[in-house]
């Protein structure tokens, strides 16, 4: 399988940063500063209430923060995936025959 690489130069490639508008790239920079704000809960560190009468507070924002991660990593895979450095190439199909020793 061949791939392409950084090394083959502008020309042999489109160059990765046409791929996502300066729009995008602005949404996705602010996520990522979002998410790693939002993870600093100093705010739940003394607060003794419980969810649902047994999960604690700080633990029930951490559940609901993974799945948020969970969400952002699925956004940032669809929209900032580098495409640049998938397979050019699909790769040879194999035969079903096998040879017998």
């Amino acid at each position: 399988m061949r791939y392409r690489s950084a090394n083959q130069g502008i020309d042999n490639m489109k160059h990765p940063r046409s791929v996502m508008s300066t729009r995008v790239r602005w949404l996705v920079a602010g996520l990522i500063i979002a998410m790693v704000v939002l993870h600093q809960d100093v705010w739940f560190w003394t607060d003794r209430r419980l969810v649902f009468g047994f999960v604690p507070v700080g633990l029930a924002y951490h559940a609901a923060y993974s799945v948020l991660a969970a969400f952002v990593m699925a956004i940032l895979v669809k929209v900032a995936w580098p495409r640049h450095l998938e397979p050019v190439e699909p790769p040879p199909q194999q035969s079903r025959k096998r040879k017998r020793s």
